[in-house]
């Protein structure tokens, strides 16, 4: 816009010279003595205003030029900073960072530096409750603090996100690397304060070596984020050296996952069910189904080890909708067959859980079961019902309101709330197998102590992972309704469980 502004003026001071040229030199020439032809004179004052407008235009371009190289210059100059830089912390970039490795290496062959790959834990959390402008205000307060916690003694690199990485490159010891993480580590865990509200951090640190790690950048960011993921898989706010095991094992891990989706697209899954018995009769009162995958190149494989996968790639959602009507199926056929009705349970996932179509979902397969909902019971952890207390809630009555049992799974193993079991008014108390297991003095008054709650609210109570009589014969004693473990039987597939039923 400047540009066609200077030219506008440009045009319009050729026309003004024209005139003005034209305006002095016609009087001046009849009032001499020389006669002229009046079309020779025209054209004369015509040529010399033509040359004077090409010499003025030069002159102005070339002024133009010379402004336009300076702006040009400092314009790049600009853009090149912006382009090594993160505008959000003024640190450099992943673009810098690729930049500063190469001019190490030009500098030396023989160098070798360390780089600290440093993630948020649990960064998504913030930006999702308190929304992206303040999660932008709290990556700036990390950054400096970073800063702060570093102080010139590396070079600090913000490379995306609530990522940063920090380059040592004077040859520091192991010992000194470790020393600089942990320091990071401590003081990371100070709450921020933000708005009046404190927030309450913690950071996971991968360590990788040049050249050992990675001969390039990218080889190394891989590296250290590998590391990354170990020390979050160690249960996060620590930090993990980079080791080839690593590699091997993120291997396995992806070649899991890709059989995983196979795994759900043809239904490799089978349910195992778990008997739950009477204390005092000693009957079979109810199932717990339990997913198995019988992969045909690996066999089965404990829920232990494909669970945690499904969580994270989503797919849990599809192998806990295959749970529910495959259990409900089930439960359905043993019915039709003459035995006894009896409720099986089934454990809901967190992300199943707050899935707005969840309680659609589960009465479209009661539906198309013809179960009777008085026999599936649906199990959730602790975890899963305080992430979000109203909707739970909501969810809760909705699935009552169908008339459907809630239990509550893996009992003090979390945030154990009076006030919480009032406002989500559970069916069903299950006592976690870590209080049955070694059950002495301190864990028998903390067992005893959930049976009194549980009873005090109306609550059927359940004691997971039974395996000795001893366990049993205590938990009768206090008044435990039902008892599930090895003592009485391992999951076993519906064959051996029809043994077990009996005939209505």
């Amino acid at each position: 816009m400047e540009r066609l502004h200077k030219r506008a003026l440009l045009v319009l001071a050729l026309v003004l010279l024209g005139v003005i040229v034209n305006y002095l030199s016609i009087p001046l020439l009849i009032k001499s003595d020389y006669v002229f032809d009046k079309a020779l004179i025209l054209t004369i004052i015509y040529i010399a205003g033509i040359l004077c407008g090409a010499i003025a235009i030069k002159i102005i371009n070339n002024y133009i030029s010379d402004e336009d190289t300076k702006e040009s210059i400092v314009c790049n100059h600009y853009m090149e900073q912006f382009s090594l830089q993160n505008m959000l912390t003024n640190l450099p970039n992943r673009i810098a960072l690729e930049k500063r490795f190469e001019l190490i290496l030009e500098q030396t062959c023989d160098k070798n530096f360390k780089i600290l790959f440093i993630d948020v834990d649990g960064f998504k959390i913030v930006n999702d409750t308190l929304g992206h402008a303040v999660g932008d205000e709290v990556l700036k307060k990390i950054a400096n603090r970073l800063r702060e916690i570093i102080d010139g003694q590396g070079e600090l690199f913000h490379i995306r996100g609530d990522e940063f990485v920090l380059l040592l490159s004077k040859n520091e010891s192991i010992e000194d690397i470790c020393h600089m993480a942990k320091r990071i580590i401590k003081s990371m865990a100070i709450p921020f304060v933000f708005k009046e509200r404190e927030l309450h951090l913690t950071v996971s640190i991968g360590i990788a070596t040049y050249p050992w790690d990675g001969y390039n950048v990218n080889l190394l960011l891989q590296s250290a984020h590998l590391a990354v993921q170990r020390a979050k898989e160690s249960g996060k706010n620590n930090f993990k050296v980079y080791d080839h095991s690593m590699n091997l094992k993120m291997n396995k891990k992806l070649d899991l996952i890709n059989n995983l989706h196979r795994a759900v697209e043809k239904e490799e899954f089978v349910l195992y069910y778990q008997p739950q018995v009477n204390s005092l009769t000693g009957e079979v009162v109810g199932l717990e189904a339990l997913i198995r995958w019988e992969s045909p190149e690996m066999g089965i494989i404990s829920p232990a080890e494909f669970i945690p996968l499904a969580e994270e790639t989503g797919l849990i959602i599809a192998i806990g909708d295959w749970v529910l009507k495959a259990a409900c199926t089930q439960n359905k056929a043993w019915q039709n067959l003459g035995y006894a009705s009896l409720p099986v349970s089934v454990n809901i996932s967190a992300l199943q859980f707050q899935e707005s179509s969840f309680v659609d979902k589960v009465v479209k397969v009661l539906k198309d079961t013809e179960l009777d909902p008085r026999w599936l019971h649906l199990e959730i952890t602790e975890s899963i019902a305080i992430k979000d207390t109203e909707l739970t809630i909501d969810i809760l009555n909705r699935l009552k309101d169908i008339g459907l049992k809630i239990a509550l799974d893996d009992f003090g193993t979390g945030f154990s709330s009076l006030g919480y079991l009032k406002k989500f008014k559970i069916n069903v108390l299950k006592i976690d197998s870590s209080f049955i297991r070694d059950i002495g003095e301190e864990d028998a008054t903390i067992t005893k102590t959930i049976i009194v709650l549980g009873k005090s609210l109306n609550m059927e109570v359940i004691a997971e992972g039974v395996e000795t009589k001893e366990q049993f014969n205590y938990l009768k004693e206090v008044g435990c309704d039902k008892v599930q473990g090895y003592l009485f039987s391992r999951p076993v597939p519906p064959a051996e469980i029809e043994k077990m039923l009996y005939i209505a």
